[in-house]
């Protein structure tokens, strides 16, 4: 169904097929950019996490 309305869009499949892989390097952008932020949160979590370990440690002398 969509490639039936991207070949009507485009008039050929080379058309089509380009659209798509413009649409499919896009969505892996999107992909990238979300995973990427979502990994520096888990790693600001984790430095915040260790520090507090490490100084809750320094403090009791442990």
């Amino acid at each position: 169904m969509v490639i039936t309305a991207l070949l009507q869009e485009h008039g050929t499949v080379a058309g089509a097929i380009g659209t798509l892989a413009q649409e499919a390097a896009q969505a892996q952008h999107v992909i990238t950019c979300k995973t990427t932020h979502a990994l520096t949160q888990d790693f600001a979590l984790l430095a915040d996490a260790l520090t507090h370990a490490i100084l809750q440690q320094q403090e009791t002398g442990q």
